[in-house]
């Protein structure tokens, strides 16, 4: 991909994944999304609505990203959906907020 398209995959956060369903409906959600390599991550439960079209075996998907009516910029892709197994929780987190008073500092055990 070009540059200009990798910077605003990295700047933008959300994006609207349509998928079609068991029944031949389509389904559309609005997701947070991460990008790596030329790859879209999503992530949802296997209980979800939209992850049903990808156990039954339809792959098919579109997604839009950039859906800020002040910049008027978008991307449109088609690809197909692929299930990445779960990863292992972290063995340790850290999350601060030093813009708090006093700064909030959550941890795992």
């Amino acid at each position: 991909m070009e540059q200009k398209v990798l910077d605003f995959l990295a700047k933008e956060k959300v994006c609207v994944l349509a998928v079609i369903l068991p029944d031949g409906f389509p389904h559309t959600a609005t997701m947070h999304f991460a990008h790596q390599d030329g790859s879209i991550y999503l992530s949802t439960r296997s209980t979800s609505k939209k992850a049903s079209g990808l156990i039954s075996g339809n792959t098919k998907a579109s997604i839009t990203v950039g859906i800020c009516e002040e910049e008027w910029t978008t991307m449109q892709m088609d690809g197909q959906l692929e299930k990445v197994e779960d990863q292992p929780a972290p063995v340790w987190w850290r999350y601060s907020d030093f813009k708090s008073t006093p700064p909030i500092f959550l941890a795992s055990e």
